[in-house]
Order: C-alpha cells, then structure tokens, then sequence
C-alpha cells in the first residue's frame, strides 16, 4: 500500500518530463508575481490524486471536494455539490473501481465495476468499500476533522493517539526507491501526511486538559516536518496557559526541532509570554546551547534580556550559554546586551569579566570593559563626548569609515546611536561605515542597537533595509532577519518603505522567519492597505501549507472584510494551498 512500481518505460517517461517541464516552469515563474485573476472558490475544484504501488498491487485514489465517511469508517455520508471519490486496485491482474459522484444537490450516485463490468453497488460494491474506506481514510486524510473529534469524544486522546500510531505507513511526504532482490519499489506523493492532520486537529479542534497537553506535546516530536512541529508549538504557546510541567515538556519538545529558525521562532514567542527563571531555566538555556547557529542563539537570548530583568541565578546560567558561543562577534555582541542588567551587581560584573577575558581580541574586551567602568577610561570618553552636531557627526563618521579595525568602528558608532540625527548626509555617512565593515555579525549588532537607540526617518530606514540585504547576501540570513523584527515596532507607514522591507524579507527567505515578521507586523494596529496585501504576498516564497495559512490566520484578524481588493488577494493566496485542512481554516466564514 506504501509504494508505486517504476519499469524501465516509466523511468524513460519521469525524465523526458523533468527535461521539458522543469525549463517551462521556470520560464513561467522568473519574475513575474502579478496576481491574475483567482477561480471561483469552489471545494468542487479542489482534486487530490494518490497512486501506490508494490509488487503484487496497484492502488488509486482520486477526489474532489469535501467528503465525510460515516461515523463506522465503512461508507461516504456526503460529498459536497460536483464532488467526488473515487477509487481503484490491481491485484494480480484483478481490477475493482468504486465512483462515488455528488450531483448538484448533493445527492451521492454510487458505481461498482470489477474490469471493466459494471455491476450493482449493491451488495459487492458496498461490501468492498466498507473493507477498504479505512485505508482510503488513512491514506488521504479525507473527513479528517470530523474523524478526530468522533474518536476523540468516544475514547478520548488515548483513542486518537492509538489511531495516529496506526498511521506510520502513510507517510507520504518524500520519494524513496527500494531494491530487495526482485522487489522494486517506490513512493510517489500526492497527498498530505495524515498523522501531522490529526494532531493540528487535536490542537484546534479540542480544548485539552493539562495531562492531555502533556502527552500531544511529547509526540509532537514524532512529527517529521519541523515547520509543522514548530507551528503546533507555537500555537500551543498562544492558546494555553502553562504550568512549570507544561512549560518544560514544550522546551524539551522544541529541543528536538533540527531548523535553527523554527527553534528560536519558538523560543521568542515563549520568552514573551513566560519569564525565564529557575522553574525552566535548565530546559530554556539547553534549548539555546543546541542551536547551531550563533546569530540565532543571540537573536534569543538579546530580545530576552531587553524585555525581562533576569535574576541572579538565571543570568549566570545565560553567560554559560555565552561561553559555548563560537562566534566572538555574536558573543560580544550578546555581553553588550547584558550590560544594562549587571551594573552595580558585582556578583554578576565578575562572571562578565571572566566571559569577556575569553574573547580573543584585546580590542573588543577593552570596549567592553569600557562600556561598564567608563569613569577609568577618561581619555575614551573625552574623544567620544560626542554632540548632536551634524559637522561634528560628519566628521567622525569620515574617520570610523578609514579605521582599520572593526571594533574601532563599534565603539564610534554605538556612540553616535545615541546621537544620530535624521540628516541625509549623516546618514549616509553612517550607513557607509556600517557598509565597510567586513564583520557581519558586528555590523548586525551595531544596527541592532541603532534600533533601539534611535528613531530613524523614512530616509534611515531606506539605508537600513539596504544593510540588511547587504547583510542577507553575505549569508548571514538569521542576523538579517533580526534587524527586520526589531525594526517592526517604529516600521513608518511609507510605501517605498513598505516595498523595501518586504524586499529584503524575501531575500532572508526561511520559512519560519517570514511566518514570524508577518505575526508581528498583524500585532501593530491600523497597518495600511498596502502593509497588509504585501503580507499576504510574502506567503509567495514560503514552501509549507500549515506556514502560508499561519500568515493568512493572522492577516484574517485584523483586514476589513469589506474591502474587495484585499479579499481578492487573500482568497487568491489561499488557492494555494494544497491541505484541504488549512484551506477549510483560512477561508472559514469569508
């Protein structure tokens, strides 16, 4: 049931295709994202085709429209107006077909054929497609929603989670070929992964009680897809409330995410609902240690310190995370963020100095130490006393661009970030330093801090979006799409503004990054209608149906249904999406 036979004409067939279709599709999708005109959304033109194949069997499946099995598995109770199911399987040169059709008032209209015989649906008809509807169900994912809730309110989770695990052989999610002996096999996809189904149902469609969250949290880990995994626990985090148990078993669970961006999505969404203290500490600070990328470990660890006051215990366990950095850049640029909440705590100043003695350049440790016991560094201070002067500004930034090292530039401009001024030769001068350092990382951090010290103008957010390009293309995309988040909150409403960000959005292009600005930018209020279609549009460069739908969720909140051009958008989006599941999530009540 798992597979499909491949001989030597279909192999010859598969390539012949590739050679010409692949050159067609790209030709066809080079530049061009005008949006045409969508179909009527219809459910009658949604169609999904499965064909499985092994040695001695030849399985297919075709649908259209939303279908529901009744409530024993055995039989179709509805197809919705111009659907249909249908079904057939080879064994041994044996051929049986069931044609299920839904005429316009939604009648059912049932055919049975054994070759190419057309016999009664009743009895043998109806006999055959009670023996095999549950494998049809498992396979397509077909009356899913209702599936679930049945199970669910019948044997509760135990019930549902027993059903899932029955689903290990319908994973059809990639292509394998095998060979044992005469046994060649192999799978092709068409369909969605059912398992991944039910739990998105679990989680929408049930309110769980804690020790049921518990168990679904630990299999999550089971699913393959970190996307998918990464938006259930997201979303779990949005819609519970979680205890110290709960909290520690979803950090465990985000452990096992192997996409640095899906782990640190998730780790932002919790350290902005839930303080990061002795009761999660341990799970938190492991989560961060197994992130393999250090822009990503800090683009978590430097939103959490800006926005929660650590405790003793739990920043001293943070600089142990900091000591595994193997970036000096990232890591510096992570004990910056921690300045504001050591000083006057001799305690944790000590453990900083011992992580800053690590770094391995004397320069970025002077500076370091300078921004705590500033008073010792007179001669520091008294050529960076610097005014809100655009001569004076013009001056140093003329200088920082000719200096030789890197750090040289930090220290001038994490000066200047306090006293920047929406002057178009200012800031072109201060973009240029930021463009002539060859230090990504340090670069990021230093508009980072931009960020947070100062308000830019629609001019400074021009340059800045350039940076982040800039920044992207060197392949430091996780520190590109830092700038992007922190810029969100002071984002001004300007139309090239607007088309610059999301430029430089597509060109950060993960999935989980584009998923997460486009959560944050539907938290802002009154975005304009330009904002709102370009979010929309976004969805363009992600591959993942539960992350199109995430965007399209949110954007839902918040657009005016009234208006004709975003709705015309939005349902052309939606069209998109292959999951019928998400597709019945996204255009629910529109």
């Amino acid at each position: 049931m798992k597979t499909k036979i491949y001989n030597k004409q279909n192999l010859f067939t598969l390539i012949v295709a590739i050679f010409f279709l692949i050159p067609s599709y790209l030709l066809a999708n080079k530049s061009d994202k005008t949006i045409k005109e969508p179909e009527k959304q219809n459910w009658d033109k949604r169609e999904h085709h499965y064909k499985f194949n092994d040695t001695f069997s030849e399985f297919e499946i075709k649908s259209k429209g939303i279908i529901k099995a009744t409530d024993d598995d055995k039989s179709i109770e509805s197809i919705t107006p111009g659907g249909y199911l249908k079904i057939s399987k080879s064994s041994f040169g044996n051929k049986r077909a069931i044609i299920i059709e839904s005429n316009s008032e939604g009648k059912l209209i049932k055919e049975y054929y054994e070759g190419k015989k057309k016999l009664p649906f009743d009895p043998d008809g109806k006999e055959w497609l009670s023996d095999i509807l549950l494998e049809v169900i498992r396979t397509t994912g077909i009356s899913s929603k209702e599936r679930v809730k049945r199970i669910y309110a019948k044997k509760g989770l135990n019930g549902v989670l027993d059903e899932i695990s029955e689903m290990e052989n319908y994973r059809y999610n990639y292509r394998s070929i095998t060979f044992v002996l005469f046994y060649y096999s192999s799978t092709e996809y068409s369909g969605v992964n059912v398992r991944n189904l039910y739990f998105k149902t679990l989680l929408d469609e049930t309110k769980l009680n804690k020790d049921e969250l518990r168990k679904v949290i630990g299999k999550i880990s089971s699913i393959r897809s970190n996307s998918t995994r990464g938006t259930l626990l997201r979303n779990i985090i949005f819609n519970y409330s979680l205890d110290k148990d709960l909290m520690n078993e979803l950090l465990e669970t985000t452990a096992t995410l192997d996409y640095n961006t899906e782990r640190g999505s998730v780790l932002r969404a919790f350290q902005k609902k839930y303080k990061i203290n002795s009761i999660n500490s341990y799970e938190y600070f492991n989560v961060i240690d197994g992130i393999s990328i250090n822009t990503e470990k800090g683009n978590v660890l430097k939103p959490l310190l800006k926005n929660q006051k650590l405790d003793d215990e739990t920043l001293i366990r943070l600089f142990k995370s900091i000591e595994r950095f193997t970036s000096n850049s990232e890591k510096g640029g992570v004990l910056f963020a921690t300045i504001p909440q050591i000083l006057d705590n001799k305690k944790i100043i000590k453990t900083f100095m011992d992580v800053t003695n690590g770094l391995n350049s004397s320069r970025y440790i002077l500076l370091l130490k300078s921004e705590i016991f500033m008073d010792s560094f007179q001669e520091h201070q008294e050529k960076y006393k610097i005014k809100k002067n655009e001569q004076v500004l013009i001056g140093l930034l003329n200088e920082a661009k000719n200096y030789d090292y890197n750090t040289s530039k930090i220290t001038l401009l994490r000066k200047v970030n306090k006293v920047l001024i929406n002057d178009s030769v200012v800031l072109i001068k201060y973009f240029d330093v930021i463009k002539s350092m060859d230090n990504k990382i340090l670069a990021y951090n230093v508009l980072l801090d931009l960020l947070d010290k100062h308000k830019l103008n629609n001019e400074g957010y021009k340059y800045l979006f350039e940076s982040v390009i800039n920044i992207a293309r060197s392949d430091y995309k996780h520190a590109a799409g830092a700038v992007l988040r922190a810029s969100i909150n002071q984002l001004p409403d300007d139309e090239e503004v607007t088309e610059r960000f999301f430029y430089a959005l597509e060109k950060v292009g993960y999935n989980s990054t584009i998923e997460e600005v486009s959560r944050l930018l539907c938290e802002k209020e009154n975005l304009s209608k330009k904002t709102i279609i370009k979010i929309m549009e976004s969805t363009e460069e992600i591959d993942v149906d539960i992350e199109v739908a995430s965007v399209l969720l949110n954007v839902k909140k918040i657009m005016p249904k009234d208006d004709s051009e975003i709705l015309y958008v939005y349902k052309t989006i939606a069209k998109n999406i292959k999951s019928d599941y998400e597709y019945e999530k996204v255009m629910k009540d529109l």
